[in-house]
């Protein structure tokens, strides 16, 4: 049995034709395409496979050019929030955040060369850290920003609580501290006068049983 794998080519064909325009022949070519064809797979099977893991990446991913308009937007995150990414694309960033001036002053600072600035803000009941790059061509000129952005929500919470439960055993171990102390200085404080009031209660007892004796 013949174990050979089938190959790609490319065939190409042009009639001859008669006088009449009849075809009387076919004149052609057959080029091996295989590894072309393995090469093209490989590249679309990696970029479905990456495209798979950004459409499930907990965040939001965009991209924006020079002059503002969305190029990107990937990322699980739009639609945990609720945010049709898709309608982002092809418009300006400065339109749909207008409103916004905190959004619209980190993206000129990024276009005008400053690099991996960060920022926090609101958005209803998620609190979102939001990372601004510049996007630069081969003669590192910057053509647009590169952004993401995450839900830190969770993260700032479990912090939180992480925090009090500290302050709670710190506060903890201070007051037992602060017992301990207490009780060490009050018996200190105390042992003073007690040791007087044994003292004399020996004299007494002492003076008492001489008295006895002499009578």
């Amino acid at each position: 049995a013949d174990t050979k794998q089938p190959r790609w080519h490319l065939a190409r064909a042009l009639p001859v034709r008669d006088m009449s325009g009849r075809v009387v022949r076919w004149f052609g070519t057959c080029t091996d395409t295989h590894e072309q064809k393995m090469i093209s797979n490989e590249i679309k099977q990696l970029k479905q496979r990456n495209d798979a893991i950004v459409d499930n990446l907990d965040a939001m991913l965009w991209a924006i050019n020079r002059e503002g308009i969305f190029t990107f937007a990937e990322g699980r995150g739009y639609r945990t929030l609720g945010i049709d990414k898709n309608a982002r694309i092809g418009r300006s960033i400065f339109e749909l955040y207008d409103n916004d001036p905190s959004i619209i002053n980190n993206v000129h600072q990024v276009l005008d060369g400053i690099e991996g600035l960060k920022s926090i803000r609101h958005f209803g009941t998620s609190i979102l850290e939001c990372h601004y790059s510049p996007i630069r061509d081969d003669a590192n000129t910057i053509i647009g920003v590169a952004g993401v952005v995450m839900d830190i929500t969770e993260r700032l919470n479990l912090e939180e609580q992480r925090t009090e439960a500290l302050i709670r055993e710190q506060s903890a171990i201070s007051a037992s501290k602060l017992k301990t102390e207490f009780l060490a200085r009050a018996s200190h404080e105390l042992r003073t006068p007690l040791n007087a009031i044994a003292g004399y209660s020996d004299l007494l007892a002492s003076s008492e049983l001489a008295d006895a004796n002499q009578e």
